[in-house]
């Protein structure tokens, strides 16, 4: 028993042109797949290679870095600290409000090394996900993943970035970090404003550095909430 349509019957014959004709209409699809996949490729921008080329050429820097820190209810704080890459133990505090640091203050600013030595070089990593918006902007969705020590914060984040062009070679002047809305970390505490600024410029030997960094922090936990603020300035020094 023959079950369908008869060879070289009407039916058999309109099968297969529709067969044909669907197997004609899947390369037509997949060729335009392919031309709008080449069409949506981002066109090589030669400002962003010569940036992360020059961010990953940066060599580590000596500076003295002093962070002025403002909780909610409390007294402004200075840090006084120093990075000398030379050194074998390349990080010193210097002083905490003019005076010598205390052994717990020394404890707690030692966790803060955790977050890295701030450098222009970094600034390759961060471009790696960065989008052009125009001739001095450049913006980043999704932070790379292990820009930011805690990914789990990080994840939160945006970034903006301007770039200088008004000399023969491009740098980034200023980086923003921040969060494009509330968000919670571990459950228990919760993000109500993230808003970094890292800002760069070409030292005298024309070597780039970071100069200074704007942080503005609020939250909320058990039993406490407010707002952080700190202002960084970062002053070369000798080896």
């Amino acid at each position: 028993m023959v079950v369908g349509p008869v060879a070289g019957s009407r039916s058999t014959g309109l099968i297969h042109k529709a067969m044909s004709n669907a197997a004609s209409m899947r390369h037509v699809v997949s060729a335009l797949a392919l031309l709008s996949a080449v069409a949506a490729a981002p066109a090589p921008d030669p400002v962003l290679r010569q940036l992360v080329a020059d961010a990953k050429a940066d060599k580590p820097v000596a500076f003295e870095r002093t962070q002025r820190v403002e909780d909610t209810g409390k007294k402004a704080i200075v840090y006084v600290d120093r990075y000398n890459p030379a050194l074998a133990d390349p990080w010193k505090l210097v002083s905490v409000d003019g005076r010598a640091p205390k052994s717990d203050e020394m404890g707690d600013w030692r966790k803060t090394l955790r977050n890295g030595v701030p450098s222009y070089g970094r600034v390759a990593l961060l471009l790696g996900g960065a989008a052009r918006v125009d001739a001095n902007h450049y913006h980043i969705a999704h932070l790379p993943k292990g820009f930011v020590p805690r990914d789990s914060f990080g994840e939160h984040l945006l970034a903006d970035v301007v770039v200088d062009t008004s000399t023969s070679r491009p740098f980034v002047r200023e980086a923003r970090f921040y969060a494009a809305g509330p968000f919670r970390m571990f459950i228990i505490a919760k993000i109500e404003k993230f808003d970094a600024t890292n800002h760069y410029a070409p030292g005298p030997d024309g070597v780039m550095r970071i100069v200074a960094q704007d942080t503005v922090l609020s939250g909320s936990g058990p039993g406490m909430s407010g707002t952080e603020i700190k202002h960084v300035t970062f002053t070369p020094i000798a080896r």
